[in-house]
């Protein structure tokens, strides 16, 4: 009994374990997948069958639970594991098994947890269900038919197994063409306000149609030799920019330099072209060039093409600038804001008749978060209406001016920051371009320091913190002068340019600046030269009269502010003239100021303002001077005319300039002729020395000055040596070669000869001695010097000696052996007669030969000077040049009458 109740106990262990083991079994498949061939709806079941077990226990089976509406048959089926997806394993003992309702159950060998397994299956008498999301259930099993992993998986059965899949492919930059050209003018180099014409051609490459932007831009000018662009040399011409592809509007962008087309639906393969005009302005009235840069491009879906550019040059020639001929009348009030209806128009009905204005300028002059400011310009006089809005299709606010006059000034008021804004005008029948801007971000703007601002001229301080309220800013400045403008501007972190401009007072947009070499013209780009301190300089017109000098600053919030800074008068010169009319030169300038404290007239001292005080007047009678405001007196004299004193006033007010003074001549004698050209001799003078003195510091000039005084004197010792000497200077080198002593020996054919006049037995000069070949051609030839030697190496080849000379009877020697005489004498013609120009000929040369020796003494006093006091490398060569001069003339006089 007891055996049987352990028999029992024993039993029930075994059978406790064996189910403890066979629910530990139970667990999921670490990955499961079915994979049907076809997914649609009632089609031939076959598909792949994957799975990564988990448990340790011994696979014998697997089973695969269909959905229910699948038609599961029990025969067809099929397995391998051949043609599985690469990486997995094919599973090991696969078959099939047998079938129950809709579960397929298929025999399988062990497998080892965490291996991806798998196989695939055909079942020909079996189908799938209807459409719709539904689930299947792999199970693996023991052998016994114990549940050891399990996953569940969903599934989709569609109406139709093919699949769309809709994609943009990006298009690259070579899918988009752009190339720029410039069809007028010819040349690459302009003068000012030359009108330049470009086009630009574009093509998408794209097999569709697509959205693309051509963008045409222009770059600010740079000067030779300066590292960055600082000048506005270039404008957008109003209207001169085409429509692109499908009547694409242009859209100005003034202010970032750019025209912009936007094209909607681009088709592919279809080239078109925009044209567009540039025109020089007077930016730059210097004398070097400056260079700017035209670039097209067309933009895609997220690329764009290759650039397109061409760089030009910009000269200024100099010419006058146009004089003004429009004055615009006061500045137009603009009327209400009105914004259209529904379907109404935005753009009135054009008025028939009359002649449409041009659009001469149209500037945006203020912009800020909340507000622009438009001025826009005409050729004549009509009401305006400005449109504008955040799309250029939907232009629909407007502001229409209150009064006919060539300008306007708009003011758009709440608007939206950091947005883009659209506007074009409307004149009469005349419609401008469409612009752009965009307002700024919320900030403060910035504006100038006005107490901070400081004009000077001519190094004389016209306007300084101290005195331009007490002269209501008003600085007078000479015409055609250069004035350097300084100025602090508030929020310096913030800007990122400033422009300083000067136009006629109620005259916009007119060029009125005539040439310079130093001042970059009527407008410049300011340098920072401080903490927020700028500074720049500027031209004066050419043309007296009242003018206004503005700032413009650009701010990083996109804040651009202009503002007047003060008024300018631009005086004439102060001139000096005969009752004629005509220029006095050389008159003497002296300048007295009235002192306001002791109530009389001071002479202007040269340490309190910067000018030469006497001073004198140039040719066209001008005083090359420039003062501040106050009174003054000017004493006047020159040689020929009265004494004369003028008192004038420089200030804002009309009449208050630099006066024409008019000089009364006096009656001519012979003492003031005598002064007059006495002065004008001490004049040139002092002004010459006064050239010199500065240079005589420098050590290049002083390098160049021995240089010209060395070689100019060995140069005159030679001409005179050969004056003096009557020495041939083609056959200079024979003498030398004849007369060096280690020379002379191997020198062949020697030939030294003396010629006489047959009569005097005086010496001949300048006979011309021919040596020709047996063929008579001449082979050489030279002339007797003063003492009738000549000195010849004579070639292998002579065969005939000629000796030739105006008013002698010419000797000819066909042997050589004739002249070991060494004397040669030739016989007088008896209607020789010399002429007048030969004999001046002969005292000139007889008076320049006298100088040898002083010019000879002259350049060996310099050159030991210069040896000493200069560099003595640089001094040897002109030294060696002047013993050779001397060796020459001395060799010549002991040889003057000795003969080999």
């Amino acid at each position: 009994m007891a055996y049987f109740r352990s028999f029992l106990l024993c039993l029930f262990i075994l059978l406790f374990g064996f189910f403890i083991v066979e629910k530990s079994y139970s667990a999921n498949l670490s990955t499961a997948m079915l994979r049907l061939n076809k997914l649609t709806a009632n089609t031939a079941l076959s598909g792949l069958v994957c799975a990564t077990p988990t448990s340790t226990a011994t696979e014998g089976k697997v089973q695969v639970i269909f959905p229910s509406d699948f038609s599961i048959s029990p025969s067809g089926w099929s397995v391998n594991s051949s043609d599985i997806p690469s990486g997995s394993t094919a599973w090991p003992g696969i078959s099939f098994n047998s079938t129950s309702s809709t579960t397929s159950t298929f025999n399988s060998n062990d497998l080892t947890a965490g291996t991806r397994y798998c196989f695939s299956f055909t079942a020909s008498g079996s189908t799938t269900g209807a459409t719709g999301q539904k689930t299947t259930t792999i199970n693996t099993l023991t052998s016994g038919n114990s549940s050891i992993d399990t996953k569940e998986i969903g599934l989709t059965i569609r109406t139709s197994d093919t699949v769309n899949v809709n994609a943009t492919v990006p298009a690259s930059a070579s899918d988009f063409t752009a190339t720029l050209t410039k069809t007028s003018p010819a040349t690459n180099t302009f003068p000012p306000n030359q009108t330049i014409s470009y086009s630009l051609e574009y093509e998408s490459l794209l097999s569709y149609a697509t959205t693309v932007e051509v963008v045409a831009s222009w770059t600010q000018g740079t000067i030779a030799g300066s590292g960055a662009p600082s000048l506005d040399i270039v404008d957008y011409v109003l209207g001169s920019a085409s429509t692109g592809y499908g009547g694409a509007t242009p859209v100005i962008d003034t202010i970032n330099r750019t025209i912009t087309w936007t094209i909607p639906a681009m088709p592919g393969n279809t080239p078109s072209t925009v044209t567009f005009e540039l025109e020089t302005t007077e930016a730059y009235t210097g004398p070097e060039t400056v260079s700017f840069t035209v670039n097209g491009v067309l933009e895609g879906p997220g690329t764009q093409s290759t650039t397109s550019s061409i760089t030009s040059q910009y000269q200024y020639n100099g010419s006058p600038s146009p004089t003004p001929t429009n004055v615009p009348g006061p500045t137009s009030t603009p009327g209400p804001t009105s914004t259209p209806g529904p379907g109404q128009s935005p753009t009135p009905t054009p008025t028939p008749g009359g002649t449409s204005p041009l659009y001469q300028s149209v500037d945006i002059t203020r912009l800020t978060a909340d507000s622009a400011t438009i001025e826009v310009f005409l050729s004549r006089s009509s009401q305006s209406t400005i449109f504008y809005g955040t799309s250029v299709s939907k232009l629909n606010q407007s502001i229409k001016s209150a009064t006919k006059t060539t300008f306007h000034k708009f003011v758009l008021q709440e608007l939206i920051s950091d947005t883009t804004y659209y506007f074009k005008v409307v004149s009469g029948s005349s419609t401008s371009d469409i612009f752009t801007f965009t307002t700024a971000v919320p900030s403060d703007a910035p504006s100038v320091e006005l107490n901070s601002l400081v004009i000077e001229s001519n190094n004389v301080i016209l306007i300084d913190p101290l005195t331009a309220d007490e002269l209501n800013r008003i600085a007078v400045i000479p015409s055609s002068s250069n004035f350097q403008i300084k100025f602090k501007v508030h929020k310096k972190y913030e800007v990122k340019r400033v422009q300083t401009f000067i136009q006629a007072k109620n005259v916009l947009g007119i060029n009125t600046f005539a040439q310079t070499a130093e001042a970059a013209g009527f407008n410049t780009n300011m340098t920072p030269v401080g903490k927020n301190e700028y500074s720049g300089r500027l031209f004066a017109s050419s043309t007296p009269g009242m003018y206004q000098l503005f700032a413009k600053i650009y701010d990083t919030n996109g804040n651009i502010i202009e503002e007047k800074i003060l008024d300018v008068k631009i005086s004439d010169r102060l001139r000096v003239l005969n009752p004629n009319g005509e220029p006095v030169e050389g008159a003497e300038l002296l300048l007295y100021y009235l002192d306001p404290m002791e109530k009389r007239y001071l002479i202007v001292s040269s340490q309190a303002i910067s000018i030469q005080n006497p001073s004198f007047s140039n040719y066209d009678g001008y005083f090359n001077i420039t003062l501040p405001q106050g009174d003054y007196k000017a004493r006047i004299t020159a040689i020929g005319y009265v004494e004369k004193e003028v008192n004038f006033t420089l200030g804002g007010k009309i009449g208050q300039d630099y006066p024409d003074v008019i000089l009364t001549p006096t009656p001519f004698t012979f003492l003031s002729f005598f002064q007059y050209y006495l002065y004008t001799f001490t004049d040139f003078t002092g002004a010459f020395i006064a050239t010199i003195i500065p240079l005589s510091h420098s050590y290049r000039f002083v390098d160049l000055t021995a240089f010209f005084i060395c070689a100019s004197f060995v140069l005159l010792t030679f001409v005179a040596f050969l004056f003096k000497t009557k020495f041939h200077l083609g056959t200079i080198h024979h003498f030398i070669l004849l007369n060096l002593p280690f020379i002379k020996k191997r020198v062949k054919s020697p030939l030294q000869v003396k010629i006489l006049n047959d009569e005097t037995k005086s010496a001949l000069s300048d006979v011309t001695v021919y040596i020709e070949n047996d063929k008579k051609q001449i082979v050489l030839s030279a002339k007797s010097q003063r003492n009738g030697t000549v000195y010849l190496m004579l070639p292998s080849n002579a065969a005939l000696i000629s000796f030739v000379k105006q008013g002698y009877e010419p000797v000819s020697l066909s042997s050589l052996d004739a002249v070991e005489a060494k004397t040669v004498e030739l016989k007088t013609q008896e209607d020789s007669i010399s002429s007048i120009t030969s004999k001046l000929s002969v005292v000139f040369h007889s008076f320049f030969a006298l100088l040898f020796e002083v010019f000879l003494m002259l350049s060996f006093l310099f050159e030991l000077f210069f040896f000493f006091t200069w560099n003595p490398f640089k001094i040897l060569p002109f030294f060696v040049l002047s013993i050779l001069n001397l060796w020459i003339w001395v060799t010549i006089k002991r040889s003057a009458h000795k003969f080999i």
